[in-house]
């Protein structure tokens, strides 16, 4: 069941439409503003629910905040290295909305424009043309994002065509803390990855380009444990990344499921890592989950998310 209803106006007279998609017992409440999840419902183990991700009460707060609470993340997710890249020898320069480089699309990414919203089955179309030019980079770029929930799956799917060779990185910018948005801190939450190595970033957060194995390292995850045990250990990478970093799920680990747990309420998510990046930011008081994958001209980005209620303590 889809239920739409006018969420607000920008400041500049264009009206945003809330769209609350239920599953059951589970719910989304979706943003036509920067395509922003506000709220996931989900129950605990004695059907008690709870809004597991970190959202805004009121467009101002959207239009004003610089979190990104749930947005869609694009052109290009994450940093671009000195504002520029090159495509085909045409070096293109994007808006520098950082001292040095571009952070997720720039000052106007897609987090901070209106999408055209439509009800869909068990879910929520939602679409934007950036036109070329727009924040500096090529092509006039037809996004598509598909908000679905369904049998306890929480899916995001992206799909871009541009009419010139461009870059794109779109992500989904989503905060969660099981214990319940606004409530203690999720560093006791559990988490598992399945992956042999971490990208490491330089203190400017910008990948280094080289692979490190995560075995006996803070970022070794392959067996599940809380996720603020090793927060504050003395390692470079964890300083350089402020808690942040890139999981590279490719080697022997690709495809295989992982998982974010609250044991004492029995919430579970569960996640299915295909061969690209996934970038997990720890903090004192939140957890995100990001995933990007770079494209040029034509991509399609499935993520997958499936609430589980855990019968053990």
């Amino acid at each position: 069941m889809v239920e739409k209803r006018v969420f607000g106006k920008t400041k500049s007279g264009e009206v945003v439409y809330a769209f609350t998609v239920k599953d059951g017992e589970r719910s989304a409440v979706i943003l036509t503003y920067g395509g922003a999840v506000q709220s996931l419902v989900v129950p605990d183990r004695e059907g008690n629910p709870v809004d597991v991700l970190l959202g805004y009460d009121t467009l101002r707060e959207y239009e004003e905040g610089d979190a990104f609470f749930g947005a869609l993340i694009g052109r290009v997710g994450n940093r671009l290295g000195g504002a520029k890249f090159s495509i085909d020898g045409t070096e293109y320069r994007v808006s520098r909305n950082e001292p040095f480089h571009s952070l997720h699309g720039g000052f106007r990414g897609f987090d901070k424009v209106v999408w055209q919203g439509e009800e869909i089955e068990n879910g929520v179309k939602l679409s934007y043309l950036s036109k070329d030019g727009e924040e500096g980079y090529p092509g006039n770029l037809q996004v598509e994002v598909r908000y679905t929930f369904f049998n306890g799956e929480f899916s995001v799917d992206y799909h871009a065509v541009s009419d010139k060779a461009t870059a794109i990185a779109m992500t989904w910018h989503g905060y969660f803390n099981l214990n319940g948005a606004g409530r203690e801190s999720g560093t006791d939450n559990f988490l598992q990855i399945r992956s042999d190595e971490i990208l490491p970033s330089d203190e400017n957060l910008l990948p280094t380009g080289e692979f490190r194995k995560v075995k006996g390292t803070p970022f070794d995850f392959n067996e599940a444990k809380r996720m603020g045990k090793d927060l504050f250990a003395d390692d470079i990478d964890l300083k350089h990344g402020k808690g942040t970093i890139i999981v590279s799920c490719s080697g022997t680990a690709s495809g295989l499921k992982n998982a974010l747990k609250r044991i004492p309420s029995g919430r579970e998510f569960a996640w299915n890592a295909l061969p690209i990046c996934l970038r997990c930011s720890f903090t004192a008081q939140t957890m995100s989950i990001r995933r990007a994958r770079a494209a040029i001209m034509r991509r399609t980005v499935p993520m997958r998310w499936r609430h589980r209620r855990s019968r053990t303590i």
